[in-house]
């Protein structure tokens, strides 16, 4: 009798889908690869997608009612709504209620689903548990231990303090971190730097920056205060680029927040978070990657419950764990990654004993050339690759579970920025806390994937000269050229292959990271203008800027004495990210000024504020036809 239930069973399931293309009845089945959250999970976010994949595409069908059945201990039988990922190989279920803390759910995966190739998907079930509670806080014993081990207090002392100067076009700048060359450019790569104050050893304003060789801003945007900026850099997807940066507050070694993208005109055009419950610890300063099929993948630092007892620590201890997400275009969690679900706890170097343990620090992700992840945890002192497609650990290089074996090199300790270059070789940045005596390097490995051997190829300074204990990273330019951010040293140097700088330059705070790279840009901002006037009233400075704007040769300037009748009166060339412009011989009546910016020889068709003079009689009479915003200063002013 149950031999004939079943078939009649095998047989609907196969009539439901006969009528699709590509269907076989004697098509193979595809085995469910991957499943969120992974199997015997036992610290899942109670408001949790769950998710699938088979590693191919799956056919539009898959959204049928029921291909999830979800069944809590304590919450029952779950209803929920199906979506497929944007490029199809993630199918997700979003349960209309929330999990029961503490409790175990069960999921079974009903043989309904089928590949976009005509392939039946085999049935699965799996079981997780929730979270017994969620982490509000971290204890202040917490806290003291954290912040001791990884002090935010600089190893070097920072250069003496240097007066920024005053921008007239933008006051607001005034505080800003600054930027001194200290190794003119020579043969340096083309393009901008990019860098982010952040606000760490630094009293003044929180910025993103882009400068020139020359030091001098391209583009300056004050961030707030109260918020840790990180990661300001260019990302291209699909050919067009875009300008991203981290956000967040400062929680110990690490941030909640949210991550910006902006286009070409500096306005923001997206944002992104972490998901799938973990919103309220926000994705974390220390990553941030877009993909070029619109996906981003993003980190987060979610404190858990966590038994310390067996290593010494207390019983009700906490577990900083490391949550990887990648999430598609329209922000559905495709891949998740728990490092406590994977990696040994006892491996970390972190002190176990403590009552809130950081124990992996996770600081950098890469998607490698096969299209599995990298990722560098700093207290693990271990470069991991994962499977992409399974979550699995591929293997694990340096710390206490390492796989390789140097050849050549004694290994790296505390590194950041982990990244795989076109030759197949590895970057990365060594902090080095643990070498004696402890010292930084910029570092280029070959790596035997296979052989389990790592030869380092090159490496900057090949002395004991350079010390940064916290941040840090290594971009490796098509030119040849690499630059490095220096962390807690506040400075970014580009050096040549053989090793002698191409760029150097002293910052007045310490950016986490630094990068190099072509930009353009027209911002959506209007053009700025001001004007500096005497008694005399045919002569006045002018001063000029537009913030974020590349490829500005110079300025034509306007001048009449009605908003009506400007005429062009002169032009200038560009001098740096404000440019003063000395009018002489002006006719008595002029009262208005504008200017408008040139590409080449070309005017933009983008002018700036119209500028009103109001010390004269005559000038204060045409108020009436002004517009706002008129902006002019006295001399005395």
């Amino acid at each position: 009798m149950k031999a004939i239930v079943a078939l009649i069973t095998l047989m609907l399931v196969f009539f439901s889908f006969d009528s699709l293309p590509g269907h076989s009845q004697t098509a193979k089945q595809r085995p469910i690869l991957y499943v969120l959250p992974k199997a015997n999970a036992v610290r899942v976010s109670p408001t949790t997608a769950l998710a699938i994949s088979v590693g191919t595409p799956l056919h539009a069908r898959s959204l049928i009612a029921g291909a999830f059945r979800v069944v809590g201990s304590q919450s029952g039988l779950h209803t929920g709504r199906t979506v497929l990922s944007d490029d199809q190989l993630t199918l997700l279920f979003y349960p209309d209620l929330p999990f029961a803390y503490g409790e175990r759910v069960l999921v079974s995966i009903q043989p309904r689903l089928m590949t976009a190739a005509g392939a039946l998907v085999a049935s699965a079930s799996y079981q997780f548990t929730v979270t017994v509670h969620p982490i509000t806080s971290l204890p202040p014993t917490a806290t003291a231990s954290l912040a001791t081990a990884a002090p935010l207090a600089p190893v070097n002392a920072a250069p003496a303090a240097i007066t920024p100067p005053r921008y007239y076009t933008h006051p607001e700048f005034a505080q800003v971190m600054t930027a001194t060359v200290t190794t003119p450019a020579q043969s340096a790569g083309t393009g901008y730097l990019f860098m982010a104050s952040m606000g760490l050893f630094f009293d003044g304003q929180r910025a993103l920056t882009i400068l020139d060789n020359t030091g001098e801003p391209l583009y300056i945007q004050p961030t707030p205060n109260d918020k840790i900026v990180t990661n300001f850099r260019k990302q291209t997807v699909k050919e067009k680029a875009f300008l991203t940066y981290n956000l967040g507050e400062n929680v110990l070694v690490w941030t909640n927040g949210a991550v910006d993208v902006m286009d070409e005109t500096y306005t923001v055009v997206d944002h992104w978070t972490i998901g799938n419950g973990y919103e309220s610890y926000g994705a974390d300063e220390h990553e941030f990657l877009l993909l070029d099929n619109g996906h981003a993948i993003l980190l987060s630092y979610v404190p858990i419950p966590y038994n310390l007892e067996p290593f010494g620590g207390p019983a009700d201890g906490i577990l900083i764990d490391i949550v990887l997400q990648e999430q598609d275009s329209a922000k559905n969690v495709v891949f998740e990654w728990h490092g406590s679900e994977h990696i040994p706890v006892a491996e970390t170097y972190h002190d176990l004993t403590d009552s809130s343990v950081d124990f992996m620090h996770t600081n950098a992700i890469a998607v490698d050339s096969d299209g599995n992840w990298l990722i560098s945890s700093r207290n693990m002192a271990e470069i991991t690759k994962i499977n992409r497609q399974t979550g699995a650990v591929i293997w694990r290089l340096g710390g206490k579970g390492n796989q390789f074996t140097f050849t050549n090199d004694s290994g790296f300790w505390r590194q950041h920025d982990i990244r795989r270059l076109p030759n197949g070789h590895l970057t990365l940045f060594d902090n080095g806390n643990q070498h004696t005596p402890p010292h930084s390097r910029a570092l280029e490995y070959a790596v035997d994937e296979t052989a389990k051997t790592v030869t380092r190829i090159w490496q900057y300074p090949n002395d004991t000269s350079e010390y940064s204990f916290i941040m840090g990273n290594v971009q490796r330019l098509d030119n040849g050229n690499t630059v490095i951010g220096w962390g807690d040293r506040p400075k970014v140097t580009e050096v040549r292959s053989d090793g002698t700088i191409a760029l150097e330059v002293a910052m007045g705070g310490p950016s986490y990271r630094a990068f190099r790279d072509d930009w353009q840009a027209t911002p959506a901002a209007a053009p700025r203008a001001v004007v500096l006037y005497s008694t005399d009233p045919t002569t006045a400075t002018l001063y000029t800027s537009w913030n974020g704007a590349t490829e500005i040769t110079g300025y034509g300037i306007y001048a009449g004495p009605t908003p009506a009748t400007l005429t062009p009166i002169t032009t200038a060339d560009r001098t740096g990210f404000e440019t003063r412009i000395d009018l002489n011989n002006l006719p008595a009546d002029t009262c208005f000024f504008q200017t408008e910016p040139l590409r080449g020889q070309a005017l933009t068709q983008r002018r700036s504020n119209l500028i009103f003079r109001t010390d004269l009689p005559r000038c204060r009479e045409q108020l009436a036809f002004a517009y706002l915003p008129l902006v002019a200063l006295s001399s005395g002013e």
